[in-house]
């Protein structure tokens, strides 16, 4: 998902040429994702991670070569990657079942609502102010008993017209993050500076900035997660990272451009990789104080109020 600020290119012709560029360079990586595979002629090579997402070594590969894409069969493509994709494989990620057990999100409460919401056996585990977004965010527990569901509907009864939903889990959204991206999108001629102009955010899991493709490239890089968690393996994030900023021999779309990348996902209890409405929202706030000019955000999930207003707030900025 990507949002541009128009004005911004208004006044800069030249990154309007290359927002293009990037949005069909995605596009034709968007259909890998579907079992597509394109190539040309040229080497690209895959960093190498283990399980836990270390880096364990560097593989050079060669790209076969046609004058024009061409489909191959998608189960073919998932065993020749299998031993280098970045994603975990098939997930079973649910989006209408996936949400934080005994937790809701309230978005800019009345005057009073926290004392009224403890009388009904709500507590508040975290209260938070977003500046950039200019909304406060509260995440509470559901008394004793209830379900979410249930913590909803007592919410919305209690305080109408307010913004409440659950606390909804999201899933990294995978493709073949071991692509060359520069390669498959016939990008190899672009100046290795390309997209110097650009100022991009990145909301997806962790980033390794000590990948080979990634280093000395303009990345700055903050975490989003509860307290008590760890942060998840930076493997799908760097895949993207890599993708966007990567240094141009390693199939970066727009080397030059400024990355402000955010990690919104965690292991949770039972060591599953999710990330969660508080998380995306708290990396859009991120986004919004670095005034960036278009935000990648590789996350699947279902459909949420409260990340929704915040998406329409972060919409009105011109993020």
């Amino acid at each position: 998902m990507a949002s541009v600020n128009i004005s911004f290119l208004k006044k800069h012709p030249l990154s309007l040429l290359v927002m293009a560029l990037l949005v069909m360079a995605l596009l034709v990586l968007a259909g890998l994702a579907l079992g597509t595979q394109v190539s040309y002629a040229d080497q690209t090579r895959v960093l190498k991670y283990d399980k836990d997402g270390n880096v364990i070594g560097v593989e050079n590969r060669e790209i076969n070569t046609t004058d024009r894409p061409v489909r191959k069969d998608s189960n073919k493509n998932k065993a020749e990657n299998k031993k280098t994709n970045f994603s975990d494989g098939p997930s079973t990620f649910n989006p209408d079942t996936e949400y934080e057990q005994g937790e809701v999100v309230v978005v800019d409460p009345p005057s009073g609502f926290v004392e009224k919401v403890r009388t009904n056996g709500f507590y508040v585990i975290e209260q938070t102010r977003l500046d950039n977004l200019g909304i406060e965010i509260i995440r509470l527990s559901t008394p004793s008993g209830m379900d979410v569901k249930e913590a909803i509907r007592v919410l919305a009864k209690q305080f109408p017209g307010v913004t409440v939903d659950a606390n909804t889990r999201f899933d990294p959204s995978s493709g073949r993050e071991d692509a060359n991206a520069r390669i498959m999108g016939g990008w190899q001629s672009l100046a290795p500076d390309c997209g110097k102009n650009l100022v991009l955010g990145m909301i997806d899991s962790g980033i390794d900035i000590n990948h080979p493709a990634l280093k000395g490239q303009k990345i700055e890089y903050q975490e989003f997660y509860k307290p008590g968690r760890k942060p998840a393996p930076p493997d799908h994030g760097t895949g993207v990272a890599a993708m966007l900023v990567g240094r141009a021999e390693w199939g970066g779309l727009v080397p030059g451009a400024q990355l402000y990348a955010a990690n919104m996902f965690e292991l949770n209890e039972e060591g599953k990789k999710v990330g969660s409405a508080i998380g995306l929202i708290k990396s859009m706030d991120w986004m919004a104080s670095k005034k960036v000019d278009a935000v990648n955000m590789s996350v699947a999930g279902g459909d949420n109020k409260v990340v929704r207003k915040a998406l329409d707030i972060a919409k009105k900025q011109n993020l």
